[in-house]
């Protein structure tokens, strides 16, 4: 079922919370690095590699564009967790669309995500563009359909 976008080039949308109401044209995925444990029993010349730490990077939105009211709320969501009003994570997903908009082509699921930055991009009185903003959330984990 298609979505009624605001631009052609909006291929990405975003679900917080189950409910698509961001739209982007832009985004940095998070990449994922595992530092893993050198163990050297005794005199052994090479080490054995073991699991160790991993972290998700943070994935960030560029020139995105809120739907309905949810870019409110995003604003509102990383005041309020910065403030520790209220610090719950919550799932995001970031569906990729073909070109003409109206097949899930890519889906990422980012669990307990907290938002990490929120800047509205410039612009000018004379342009047509819409007003975008681009934002940032941590993922403790990401799982990709």
């Amino acid at each position: 079922m298609p979505i009624n976008r605001p631009s052609s080039e909006a291929r990405f949308l975003v679900e917080i919370d189950g409910v698509t109401g961001i739209v982007a044209t832009e985004t940095t995925p998070p990449g994922f690095k595992h530092t893993p444990v050198k163990y050297q029993p005794g005199n052994q010349h090479k080490p054995i590699h073991l699991r160790g730490n991993s972290e998700v990077e943070e994935m960030t939105f560029k020139h995105a564009r809120a739907v309905n009211g949810v870019g409110l709320q995003l604003v509102q969501w990383l005041q309020d967790f910065a403030s520790g009003d209220a610090v719950e994570p919550r799932t995001v997903r970031f569906i990729t669309m073909d070109e003409a908009g109206r097949n899930p082509v890519e889906t990422w699921q980012l669990r307990d995500c907290v938002p990490t930055m929120f800047k509205p991009d410039s612009g000018s009185g004379t342009g047509t563009n819409v007003a975008t903003f681009s934002f940032s959330l941590q993922p403790d984990d990401v799982v990709l359909f």
